[in-house]
């Protein structure tokens, strides 16, 4: 080899470049010779050529050359002699590695995450040409909602995503990551990043919060709710004044006692009754409810027999004035709560 250069080349050197290898042998003949060459073996297929006359070996084909395949190619050249003579010589070509190699992702293109979380996946590569993290660049449908902070994709909210009002186009989110090493060499991948539900949202009382029922009813009203995060029916309690007095039974709000309230002896601290219903679903999200219940009365007694509230006797002389008290007072009652004022009247006398 008369070329003083070291026998190395870059895995990326460009096709005619030296291979840094002048073969040359002489014959020591007066005449006949003249010496040719020619490559008669290498070890990486059809990378190199020669000139048959100068003996310089050139790059034939950069992509038979390749670091990762191998750190070395061998030549074997031949160097013939006009006189028919040959002698043959082996070299060794060291490859240096060149980045050029792109990363391949090994995280999930695929990602399954809660509502209202914010990290959505821990990217991750491979490059056999770089240790070095690579560089990561968002782009597509959703990508203005996210961010790669220390090698995880994340949303920029630090709430993530709520399932009830998405702000993603659709649902799967979606956006393409790509991930640059540092011999510029690019990988990309289309992510999708599912949101599922969570039971985060209290139910809403859709039932009356003022509630009318006659004396001696039991059940006071059905009770209702709505809730986007769950279609199971919440749990519920009673507090407040008069809770003590109340259950709830396969969802309607009742009185303890069969027979309701008596309106004319009730038994709530006054009339409405009052308390608070709490109704708590499965996620644990509660809702309350200030409740009152107006008891109505209802006309279950007649007026009382008539008697004289007058304790004097019944007698008069024959001489009485017009005016005076006929020493009877009529007295009756009606033990209804309402519509109990009572009227007298005469029907009938035997002094006409």
């Amino acid at each position: 080899d008369t070329d003083s250069d070291a026998n190395t080349l870059a895995e990326s050197v460009a096709n005619g470049a030296s291979a840094e290898i002048t073969a040359s042998a002489t014959d020591a003949d007066g005449t006949t010779n003249t010496v040719t060459y020619a490559i008669t073996a290498q070890s990486c297929s059809g990378a190199f050529a020669i000139g048959s006359s100068s003996g310089a070996i050139t790059v034939a084909d950069t992509s038979a050359i390749d670091y990762e395949s191998g750190t070395t190619c061998t030549i074997t050249v031949r160097a013939t002699s006009a006189d028919g003579s040959t002698s043959d010589t082996t070299f060794t070509v060291t490859i240096t590695d060149v980045d050029d190699v792109a990363p391949t992702f090994t995280s999930s293109a695929s990602v399954t995450i809660a509502e209202n979380v914010r990290n959505a996946v821990d990217l991750t590569v491979t490059d056999s040409d770089s240790s070095s993290a690579p560089t990561y660049t968002l782009s597509g449908t959703d990508s203005a909602l996210f961010e790669v902070n220390s090698g995880t994709l994340r949303f920029v909210a630090s709430a993530g995503q709520n399932y009830e009002s998405m702000t993603c186009a659709s649902n799967p989110c979606a956006l393409t990551v790509t991930a640059t090493d540092a011999g510029g060499n690019a990988a990309t991948q289309a992510v999708t990043v599912t949101i599922t539900d969570v039971d985060d949202v209290a139910p809403t009382f859709t039932s009356s919060a003022s509630v009318t029922i006659a004396e001696n009813v039991q059940n006071a009203v059905d009770l209702t709710v709505t809730d986007s995060d769950s279609s199971a029916a919440p749990t519920y309690t009673l507090s407040g004044t008069d809770s003590a007095l109340f259950e709830v039974n396969s969802g309607t709000l009742r009185f303890v006692a069969s027979a309701g309230q008596n309106y004319e002896s009730m038994t709530c601290a006054s009339n409405p009754c009052a308390l608070t219903v709490t109704a708590t679903d499965a996620g644990g999200n509660a809702a309350t409810q200030a409740v009152t219940v107006t008891i109505t009365d209802v006309d279950e007694f007649n007026v009382g027999s008539v008697s004289d509230s007058d304790s004097d006797a019944n007698t008069l002389a024959e001489s009485v004035a017009n005016g005076a008290s006929a020493e009877i007072t009529a007295f009756a009652s009606d033990p209804d709560g309402t519509t109990n004022t009572v009227t007298y009247a005469i029907t009938a006398q035997s002094c006409s």
